[in-house]
């Protein structure tokens, strides 16, 4: 052997001593990690600032965990003491830790490092050996959650492929098994398969005839002029996104089609970020499904504790209507008697007792000492003409239509009309219009034209003298601007559109918008009608001269 060194392997050299030690760090980092994580559920769920120096603790122990077993797989294998299956679940960890770092932080460049995460999951195995019901179970979940992000990321191919091999998993999960709990599984793909038809409002057919997906993200920012015109430094700070109780609308985990189409409206586009020159920022959001009158009041408060001086909060409201039957004791206060809008509990419209879980107008009161802006989208959002303006801050309430002609009463389900408009204009008219498929050509025309309606309104916006200021002043900001720039549009559209003849058929606001100055203003009806023309369905519409 000569001056060679002499390794043992047999579990009495250095070698082995060596192994030891590192399955001691892999195991005592791993245990950290577990236990770091379980805590998480315990910490409030609002409120900025307590959440942060955990999760960075939490995330800073899960990077150490990761880099560790990418350095020394190979003996902790040889010992025994990881498994595929292992880095599978650390994996999934930090890409629900990504995940949470969206949530908290509304920042869509978290949402790509999960999918990152979640994609390396499948492409390296890591799961494909799942060989107990417990193994299965967590690649299940992990599949639920992959889904959840591509979702969020629009990634519609990812989708497909994502749901046909959830499909398969929980085939081999039952026959394996043949337990109860696979009837839920095949719940959560009937609610996936839904959605994504839902979600694929329009067809858009490119010459080739391959499907072209839409972005629906913030990629424009405003120009100093704009701002100018606004005469205001307000920028949207703070949301709270409610999905309410809607009978039978369309959902997939927490998220109903309502909800998941508003919430990116609120966020720039990660590219968009990635390009621009302007530092900008998505604005925090909670994001709430069915939630108690309790749990709304408590993170509307968070949300407005943690207003800067210059912060909106914005309150966006998808939910069954409430009107009361029976009188209040106190008449001649009037509280209550317009009812508001259901978010939990019975889906019934009316009801003779007081609803615990009803948001009333009267209950934003004390919201309403911060700018304000807030979007109700229900069959009784009127209501929210009595909202109180005891405080003179800017306040601005979009409603939607509280009823729609009998051909678009059953809407609901596949998501609110008001919403969609604000999501996608021209999904919303092709809606209305039983328009199907465009190619990519007309799309882009349509688009075009779109966009520079949105702009006449937006300038309309800047120099009509006699727009309430209390709207003027949610104008310079990047995404509350073209949420009134849409809504004006669909107001323009419906008013047209020969189905909707009813007052109650448009949607309203309070303040109001300046009527022949703004909202039906006659060269953005003459566009909407172009617009029309574009997309060959004229004759569904009224002329100006019969208006």
């Amino acid at each position: 052997m000569g001056d060679e060194e002499v390794t043992s392997v047999d579990g009495t050299g250095g070698a082995s001593e060596s192994n030891a030690a590192i399955v001691d760090e892999f195991r005592s980092l791993q245990q950290k990690s577990d236990q770091l994580f379980d805590d998480l559920r315990y910490l409030p769920q609002f409120g900025q600032k307590t959440w942060q120096p955990y999760f960075g603790k939490t995330f800073s122990v899960f990077t150490k965990l990761w880099k560790f077993q990418q350095e020394h797989g190979p003996a902790l294998e040889s010992c025994g003491a990881l498994q595929k299956w292992d880095v599978g679940n650390i994996a999934s960890r930090i890409g629900q830790l990504y995940y949470h770092f969206y949530l908290k932080t509304s920042k869509v460049t978290y949402l790509d490092e999960a999918f990152q995460f979640y994609s390396a999951i499948t492409s390296r195995g890591y799961y494909k050996n799942a060989d107990n019901k417990e193994m299965m179970v967590k690649k299940l979940r992990y599949y639920t959650r992959y889904i959840v992000v591509s979702l969020l990321l629009d990634k519609k191919g990812k989708l497909q492929e994502l749901t046909q091999e959830l499909s398969r998993v929980v085939k081999n999960y039952h026959e394996m098994y043949e337990i109860e709990d696979t009837k839920e599984w095949n719940s959560v793909i009937t609610e996936l398969k839904t959605f994504s038809a839902i979600n694929c409002v329009v067809r858009i057919i490119s010459d080739d005839g391959k499907l072209v997906h839409l972005n629906h993200r913030c990629t424009l920012t405003l120009n100093d002029s704009q701002r100018a015109i606004a005469n205001s430094d307000l920028q949207l700070k703070e949301a709270v996104v409610i999905g309410g109780n809607y009978t039978g609308q369309v959902k997939f985990s927490d998220l109903t089609v309502d909800t998941f189409r508003f919430l990116q409206l609120l966020e720039y586009d990660a590219n968009f970020c990635k390009r621009s020159k302007q530092n900008v920022t998505n604005p925090h959001k909670y994001i709430l499904y069915k939630p108690t009158f309790n749990q709304i009041s408590t993170y509307l408060s968070a949300g407005i504790q943690e207003l800067p001086p210059d912060g909106v909060m914005l309150l966006y409201i998808s939910a069954i209507g409430y009107i009361p039957t029976k009188k209040p004791l106190v008449e001649d206060l009037g509280l209550h008697l317009s009812g508001g809008v259901r978010t939990a509990g019975s889906s019934d419209k009316t009801k003779s007792t007081h609803e615990p879980h009803c948001v009333y107008p009267e209950d934003l009161l004390s919201a309403t000492r911060r700018p304000l802006f807030v979007i109700i989208d229900s069959d009784n959002s009127t209501a929210f003409k009595n909202i109180s303006d005891a405080f003179g801050q800017p306040l601005l309430v979009l409603m939607s239509p509280p009823m729609y002609p009998q051909a678009f009463q059953e809407l609901g389900a596949d998501g609110n009309l008001l919403t969609l408009f604000l999501y996608s204009p021209l999904e919303a008219i092709c809606t209305i219009c039983s328009i199907t498929m465009v190619s990519h050509t007309t799309w882009v025309k349509c688009q075009e034209m779109l966009d520079r309606i949105l702009g006449k309104l937006a300038q309309l916006c800047g120099s009509c003298q006699t727009l309430d200021f209390r709207i003027r002043q949610f104008t310079g900001d990047d995404l509350l601007l073209p949420l009134i720039t849409k809504y004006l549009f669909c107001c323009g559209t419906l008013h047209l559109h020969q189905l909707f003849k009813e007052p109650n058929n448009y949607p309203s606001s309070f303040p109001e918008f300046p009527s022949k100055e703004i909202t039906y203003h006659p060269s953005v009806l003459a566009s909407i009608l172009s617009l029309s023309s574009l997309l060959e369905v004229r004759s569904l519409f009224y002329e100006l001269d019969i208006l």
